[in-house]
């Protein structure tokens, strides 16, 4: 019995071990799937990474690549950038000479045109020959259409390089409109036009004083063109709300088309061929005077209709105040006592005028000679000697008018140079250039190389004797 039992208890203690055994050899054969899983997973995982980093180690060289060729690229572009750069400041450069070359030969001209017809004015009038007056008349008149459109396109071609230098200040516009609109009265009156002025307001505007008048001119001129019979208005009116001054020249004219309306400010866009073969020009001047208002911070506005005139608007930003009437009588009373106090010793002036053009010396000295003693120059050398002769003769000039293009080896700088450097006295004496070149950056150049003063030709008379009387009247104290 007990041999039975101790052989049923190895059994079951065999059995139990068996079980354990085959337990455990599952349990491996699972411990071992899953490790062979592993290690699956991890050369999966090892051959994705090395696939990662291929890919990643590809993906830099090309980005690196890209970057490489993009540099270089940027680096043609930048080259042929500075390349093209110095071809347009080249051709900017030329553009510029050329246009000045160009504005010099024609005022040259102009000069001696202009210049010649006013005298022949002055002398048929005299004569009261109406008709060669009028042939005259003709010829003058054509010469300042021609100013004027070489004016505005050399003006809007600097406008367009922002070359125009603005210099604002309170302007009285009551002495500005006056004096503008008288130099529109005598072509009024010949048309017939009634040309009145209203000033509703003085207030004082901010703006270029000579930026102004310009705009102002090129619109009443325009009025006055384009009216046949009828009237032009001119009114200044303030704006508190807005604080502006209004400046509004109205008139009966042809009118604009509506459809035109919204082209008229962009250049060389006049109103159809009909209208600019009855009324000339190249449509210039409300292009022109646009820019530079808004230069200046104001605006302008049209409106018009076919058949009953246009309403030209000018806006500018108010300053201050002033009575009309102190205004009015002020300039009255300082005109009165300059015309008398400059009569006194007009006639006394000895004035020097270097000009290598034999017309233009022509036409200054037909202009100046019955007011002041004037000497004729063609040189550097004639000028030299005249100075130098005058001088021993105690008889300086108190004024010279230097041309720039003198003949080489002078020129108007080194000319006025000279002549300071060597006669003390003219350390004194105002020099003004006097030359057919007008671009902006002339009168700069001439004002910082010692030039009192800047007169571009063509030269009217009254002009440049406002000129004299500005500055014998700084150097004489009148």
């Amino acid at each position: 019995m007990d041999a039975i039992k101790l052989s049923e208890t190895g059994i079951i203690i065999f059995g139990v071990l068996l079980v354990v055994i085959i337990i455990l050899l599952l349990r491996l054969r699972k411990l071992s799937q899953t490790s062979k899983v592993y290690q699956n997973r991890i050369k999966s995982l090892e051959s994705d990474k090395n696939k990662i980093d291929t890919l990643i180690k590809n993906q830099v060289e090309q980005s690196f690549h890209d970057l490489q060729q993009q540099i270089q690229e940027k680096d043609e572009t930048i080259a042929q950038l500075k390349i093209a750069h110095k071809k347009s400041v080249d051709e900017l450069f030329l553009t510029n000479s050329f246009l000045a070359n160009i504005s010099h030969e024609i005022r040259t001209s102009l000069n001696a045109i202009i210049g010649f017809a006013n005298l022949l004015e002055d002398e048929l009038s005299k004569a009261e020959n109406t008709e060669l007056y009028e042939y005259a008349n003709g010829i003058n008149e054509s010469g300042e259409r021609l100013l004027r459109l070489l004016n505005n396109f050399m003006d809007l071609s600097r406008v367009e390089a922002n070359e125009i230098e603005v210099k604002m200040e309170s302007c009285d516009i009551v002495r500005i409109v006056d004096q503008t609109v008288e130099l529109f009265r005598f072509k009024a009156n010949e048309k017939g036009l009634r040309l009145n002025v209203i000033h509703e307001s003085t207030a004082m505007c901010m703006a270029d004083p000579i930026l102004f008048a310009k705009i102002l001119t090129e619109v009443i001129d325009n009025a006055i063109n384009y009216t046949q019979k009828g009237f032009v208005n001119i009114s200044t009116t303030y704006t508190a709300n807005h604080e502006e001054v209004c400046i509004r020249i109205k008139d009966t004219g042809m009118g604009i088309d509506h459809e035109y309306l919204k082209d008229i400010f962009e250049p060389y866009r006049p109103e159809g061929s009909k209208f600019s073969l009855t009324y000339g020009g190249l449509g210039l001047g409300l292009p022109l005077s646009k820019k530079i208002i808004e230069m200046m911070n104001g605006r302008i506005e049209i409106e018009s209709e076919k058949g009953y005139g246009t309403s030209v608007s000018l806006f500018f930003k108010a300053s201050s105040f002033q009575d009309e009437t102190s205004i009015t009588k002020k300039s009255a009373k300082s005109e009165i006592a300059l015309s008398t106090q400059l009569e006194a010793f007009y006639q006394n002036i000895r004035i020097l005028v270097v000009e290598d053009d034999r017309m233009n010396r022509m036409v200054l000295k037909k202009m100046l000679h019955n007011f002041m003693d004037i000497e004729m120059a063609k040189d550097g050398d004639e000028a030299m000697a005249l100075i130098k002769s005058r001088h021993n003769e105690r008889k300086n000039f108190e004024i010279v008018f230097m041309d720039i293009n003198l003949p080489a080896p002078w020129n108007g700088i080194t000319l006025m140079k000279t002549i300071r450097e060597n006669f003390p006295f003219y350390r004194q004496i105002p020099f003004i250039a006097l030359t057919a070149y007008a671009m902006a950056e002339d009168t700069i150049k001439f004002i910082h190389q010692g030039f009192d003063d800047y007169i571009s030709k063509p030269v009217a008379k009254a002009y440049l004797l406002k000129i004299i009387q500005k500055h014998l009247i700084e150097n004489k104290n009148v």
